[in-house]
């Protein structure tokens, strides 16, 4: 893997009822009015979010394309082109394909592309996507009491009522080499549960988020937020939440009663490196002196090897799918450890700062942690700004990469103070809030169906290139089956350059995708 193409985003274009370009999309502020396009009198719900000086479909695919390929400095006529419609267009626009999946069209579109460019099949894509409300679908989904019925979409909130359509037309263009930001990973399974009903558990979504981690050489820490596939409805929003939960870790309670998770790879308030167990998460056998001192540290082992068998039941960073939290604390601060917990956080990269060691063993990297599923170096240095370290003190090292045998992405150096400001935050809000960040754009800019999966992608980019990371909109309150760590009030500021987009669609389909920017 260490020789896989990196795929860029070299253009890019968009368009919802919030505006037209990157920067419209951040405006926070639902676009949901009453419907003027057509007839709705007949409707239980009267609301969707429309641009208003939309043309046809085929006018705004067109522009999108246009503009997405003069931005990238591509010939159009001679790049490749996939499209992700609800039906052929009235025009033929050259496509090599038309996607027609639901809600996953445009990020299986979006898929396909970069396997080609990273198989080295083409050297240039085009990616277009386009729906605009019509009175069909908005009936079929008004007759399936699939939309909302007080003119709000509110993703993960108690007293949801559903969804509603938004007009989506995006473009990209994707190119091996370096870019605008990274199409990093990408992953898809299929749940086959229900024709319609999301699984439960969330089961496929969980597969689909793990294996586009794997891809990408990171871990759940790294990811500094999720643009969630919410849709508003009641059973889709809490099957989503169950898969980030298996994830990425249950939530704990915060200052105001809604913040972060035990996760793994959190980081605790007075700024101490966490590390991920994970021998122990996979069951693996760990040495009754290790075994001991993790117990000690509350983190559970859910298989053979320990001193007497059986698992401990942790009091501290258990997360609910048994995902296990250690802390490297005691370790780092200099307190004594045993000498088979120090080999076993030296071979994750932990140093240990005081006596006690064996044989004054000590690790090469101070503050870091394994690449196989732990949280990086300190963020208090990034945020200090020291240019010895990487943006946020969360990029893996290249010994990291090299030791799994992966590409990776590269170390980022913290340049400026401002730089410092989109990328960090301090460790003692991350802990409070655990990770990664959650929210719904479909909250301002509504479901686009076949051309949501792009527009959210890009409107994803477009938070990390600002550096602020989108509200959950229309929030009302907690519901207890949605244990997320949710953007409420205001926005956030980005703390890794990573992030991830998720969509799920009738028939059980999910698909999940990294991105990178900086």
């Amino acid at each position: 893997m260490s020789d896989q193409i990196p795929v860029a985003v070299t253009g890019m274009s968009i368009m919802t009822a919030l505006g037209r370009g990157l920067s419209a999309q951040l405006s926070g502020t639902p676009a949901f009015a009453e419907v003027t396009r057509f007839d709705t009198s007949k409707r239980r719900t009267h609301h969707a979010a429309i641009a208003v000086d939309a043309g046809t479909l085929e006018e705004e695919l067109d522009q999108a394309i246009a503009d997405a390929c003069a931005q990238a400095g591509v010939d159009r006529r001679a790049t490749p082109l996939l499209l992700a419609l609800h039906e052929p267009p009235s025009r033929d626009f050259g496509q090599l394909r038309t996607y027609t999946s639901a809600c996953v069209s445009a990020t299986t579109a979006l898929a396909d592309a970069a396997t080609l460019i990273r198989l080295r099949r083409v050297d240039r894509v085009v990616v277009a996507a386009a729906y605009l409300v019509e009175p069909y679908q908005y009936a079929l989904f008004d007759a399936g009491r699939a939309l909302s019925t007080d003119g709000a979409v509110r993703p993960f909130s108690l007293h949801r009522t559903g969804t509603l359509l938004g007009d989506g037309v995006a473009a990209v263009v994707l190119q091996p080499g370096e870019g605008l930001a990274e199409l990093l990973a990408w992953s898809r399974t299929g749940d086959a549960h229900h024709p319609v009903q999301p699984a439960p558990h969330g089961q496929g979504l969980t597969t689909a988020v793990h294996s586009a981690l794997h891809k990408a050489n990171l871990t759940p820490a790294d990811i500094t937020y999720i643009n969630a596939n919410a849709t508003g409805t009641t059973y889709a929003d809490v099957s989503e939440a169950a898969a980030l939960t298996r994830v990425f870790g249950a939530p704990n309670p915060g200052p105001a009663g809604r913040g972060g998770a035990a996760m793994p790879g959190g980081v605790s308030s007075d700024g101490a490196v966490l590390t991920s167990a994970s021998r122990a998460e996979r069951g693996g056998s760990v040495g009754p002196g290790v075994y001991a001192e993790l117990s000690e540290g509350g983190v559970a082992h859910s298989g053979s090897g320990q001193a007497g068998g059986g698992g401990a039941s942790a009091p501290v960073g258990v997360s609910a799918d048994g995902a296990v939290v250690a802390s490297a604390r005691r370790a780092e601060r200099g307190d004594h450890v045993g000498p088979a917990v120090l080999a076993e956080l030296a071979e994750g990269g932990v140093a240990h700062s005081g006596p006690g060691q064996a044989g004054g063993v000590a690790a090469a990297t101070p503050g870091g942690v394994s690449a196989d599923g732990a949280v990086r170096a300190r963020a208090s240095r990034a945020e200090r700004g020291d240019p010895t370290i990487g943006a946020a003190g969360l990029i893996p090292s290249p010994a990291h990469r090299a030791e799994r045998g992966g590409r990776g992405p590269e170390p980022r150096q913290v340049a400026s103070p401002a730089h410092r400001d989109r990328l960090v935050i301090p460790s003692a809000r991350r802990a409070e809030r655990g990770g990664p960040a959650v929210s719904s754009t479909k909250g301002v800019h509504g479901h686009a169906l076949e051309a949501s999966g792009l527009v959210e992608f890009l409107v994803t980019v477009a938070a990390l290139r600002v550096g602020k990371l989108p509200v959950n909109a229309g929030f009302l309150a907690a519901d207890p089956a949605c244990g997320v760590d949710l953007i409420l009030d205001a926005p956030r500021l980005v703390s890794s350059p990573y992030a991830m987009s998720l969509n799920s669609a009738f028939g059980g389909a999910n698909t999940a995708l990294v991105v990178r920017v900086g």
